[in-house]
């Protein structure tokens, strides 16, 4: 089972790594999903922690502060490899983690900025993966590893 965890993570990171966009979902007070696409990435040598980073002042850094269990989702662009990443996220107010995440991800930003403008605080949330999903719909292929 570890090769094909760790196989199932570095397909995982190659997507993250190409397409630089997953969809995220929180769990808002009212326990209802709220679902909006993240850029996101990984640091080297972390394989288990994906990052975004976010204004302070988003309603998802709320709901993460409040229920840490999220959903990420991850397909390549013709679907045929999909990710579905549970896991614990946390808000973390660093500024050296947050430079090292905006020098990794900063050129799929872009909308972000176009958001936020001229944003001047920021907060990276980091997720620790708990369960993955991987998927090959057109093939049929589904594995499931957990860490719990």
């Amino acid at each position: 089972m570890i090769v094909k965890r760790e196989e199932i993570l570095t397909r995982l990171e190659e997507v993250v790594d190409t397409t630089r966009f997953g969809l995220l979902v929180t769990v808002g007070e009212s326990q209802v999903p709220n679902a909006r696409w993240m850029t996101a990435g990984f640091l080297k040598g972390q394989h288990r922690d994906l990052y975004t980073v976010s204004s302070p002042h988003d309603r998802k850094v709320k709901e993460v502060r409040t229920n840490p269990e999220v959903l990420w989702v991850f397909s390549r662009k013709d679907y045929r490899e999909v990710f579905r990443v549970w896991g614990r996220a946390q808000v973390i107010e660093n500024p050296a983690l947050l430079g090292e995440l905006l020098e990794g991800i900063a050129e799929a930003l872009e909308l972000f900025w176009k958001v936020h403008g001229e944003l001047k605080e920021f907060v990276v949330i980091e997720t620790v993966i708990t369960r993955l999903e991987y998927e090959r719909p057109r093939e049929g292929v589904r594995e499931v590893v957990s860490w719990e």
